[in-house]
């Protein structure tokens, strides 16, 4: 009897044994289900997490092709070339090599601050673009928001930038970087007149012109008196220089270095005089001086290097000390200030020049550059935590440059998925708003705006792209009733 029993248990064990072999798939995929579902429940718990749709939210891999399956050949080509030192100008570059083959080894290697702020890294930077120089880029940061590192000091003990190592030589003043540039490549797109000619004689009293035209705009900027009349003066000076040519540009129909000296203190006067001083240098009232906005806007060169309104007006104060305000600048202020960061204002009436006007390239712009570091982008927003609980490792000068400021690492799931949802929204008809806790609404609400007050231009990406980007994150602020 004990024999039958032992046999019949060992003939269910085998039934078991063969049922367990038979649906143990079903069995590891349940246990796998239940793991992954235990571990989201706990990092939720751990991380804070209450985006209770979260999983209906496309990964960044599903956004990625759909990026793919909306951009243009020519889109994606122009990307990757960029990501290879190739293609058009951009702030990300560490090598530029234009049509020159893949081991070929620059003769120079250009020294700029990290944020592209510097107006006088600009026109270096654009003359090297134009002249499409392969060079080398070491990214340095201003005093106003880093410390130099010390290999830099040794090589340029004032600290200042920019810098250019030229055949082995070091140089750091803009203009005479600039001068030694046209004089040792002179085979690279020359852009001065020949020596002797009627164009050439024009460059040394435009030259002095443009230093007249800082001076103005410097002296103003940084006073608390009203000064219009003066700026007003100079400008229908470059005004008329510019008429005097036939333009566009300050030499006639070509592009010239004494348009790059003009370029960066142009660039930021448009910016800064209606922001601070409710004064416009961009208007028909100089109507040369607008065609020349007008045909530098349209160098593609240019694009990847200019800045914003936004940048500009909050980079400059750090750089230059406090900037008084005239009352007539209020309704300025605002718009550059983010009125118009909203999907309903349509590119052309903005009140800054959004030239060109392709909102849609815009759009996938912004999805690309978000895509290539989403992970650190996502980390970035959560400093707003670290911020507002004082863990700031210390303070630099610039207000919204914060770079000894830690991340939180419990908030950067509940971010991603936001940024998620704002990639998507800028490729496609906004998704339907997510289940936000209203616990953790102001947390998410301050890490988005963080970002969206922080979108350097043209650090980050372009200037219609970031327009596109702030946008959509009030978009979202808005969709979710967080602001």
């Amino acid at each position: 009897k004990k024999m039958q029993n032992g046999l019949l248990f060992l003939r269910l064990w085998l039934q078991l044994v063969s049922l367990s072999a038979l649906y143990q798939p079903t069995f590891l995929r349940f246990l796998s289900s239940v793991s992954v579902s235990n571990n989201k429940q706990m990092n939720q718990l751990r991380c804070n997490e209450k985006l209770t749709k979260m999983d209906d939210i496309p990964s960044w891999i599903d956004i990625d092709s759909l990026l793919k399956s909306q951009e243009s050949t020519d889109e994606r080509l122009e990307f990757d070339l960029q990501l290879n030192g190739r293609g058009g100008s951009n702030h990300r570059a560490n090598i530029r090599l234009f049509d020159a083959p893949d081991n070929f080894e620059p003769e120079i290697t250009f020294y700029r601050d990290s944020a592209a702020w510097c107006p006088y890294c600009e026109k270096v930077w654009l003359q090297l673009e134009e002249k499409r120089i392969p060079y080398r880029v070491e990214k340095v940061p201003l005093r106003c928001y880093g410390s130099k590192p010390a290999q830099f000091m040794r090589m340029n003990p004032s600290g200042g930038l920019p810098v250019a190592v030229i055949r082995g030589s070091t140089m750091s003043e803009s203009n005479d970087i600039m001068m030694r540039i046209e004089r040792d490549f002179p085979s690279y797109n020359p852009l001065l007149p020949p020596k002797g000619s009627k164009d050439f004689d024009r460059v040394a009293p435009l030259m002095k012109l443009e230093r007249q035209a800082f001076s103005t705009w410097f002296q103003w900027m940084t006073s608390r008196s009203d000064q219009g009349r003066d700026m007003d003066a100079v400008l229908r000076l470059v005004d008329a220089a510019l008429a005097s040519s036939g333009g566009p540009y300050f030499l006639g129909p070509q592009l010239s270095l004494v348009d790059l000296l003009f370029t960066p203190f142009l660039e930021r006067m448009a910016a800064s005089l209606p922001y601070f001083k409710g004064f416009q240098a961009r208007t028909p009232q100089y109507p040369n001086l607008l065609r020349w906005y007008e045909a530098m806007d349209g160098r593609p060169a240019y694009q990847g290097i200019k800045s914003d309104y936004y940048t500009h007006c909050q980079d400059l104060p750090p750089q230059i000390g406090p900037c008084p305000l005239l009352p007539a600048a209020a309704p300025f202020q605002a718009r550059i200030d983010g009125a118009d960061w909203a999907v309903s204002v349509s590119a052309g009436a903005c009140f800054e020049p959004m030239l060109p006007l392709c909102e849609h390239t815009a759009s996938r712009t912004a999805v690309r550059n978000l895509l290539l570091n989403h992970a650190a982008v996502a980390a970035f927003c959560t400093r707003a935590a670290s911020l507002a609980a004082g863990r700031t490792g210390g303070t630099v000068s610039a207000p919204l440059a914060d770079p000894n400021t830690p991340p939180e690492p419990s908030l950067v799931p509940v971010v991603d998925s936001a940024l998620r949802w704002i990639s998507l929204s800028l490729l496609q008809k906004p998704e339907e708003p997510l289940q936000i806790e209203r616990s953790s609404a102001k947390q998410l609400a301050a890490c988005l705006l963080y970002l969206r007050d922080r979108i350097g231009v043209p650090r980050d990406m372009t200037v219609h792209a970031a327009r596109q980007l702030r946008a959509h994150i009030n978009l979202f602020l808005d969709s979710h009733r967080l602001r």
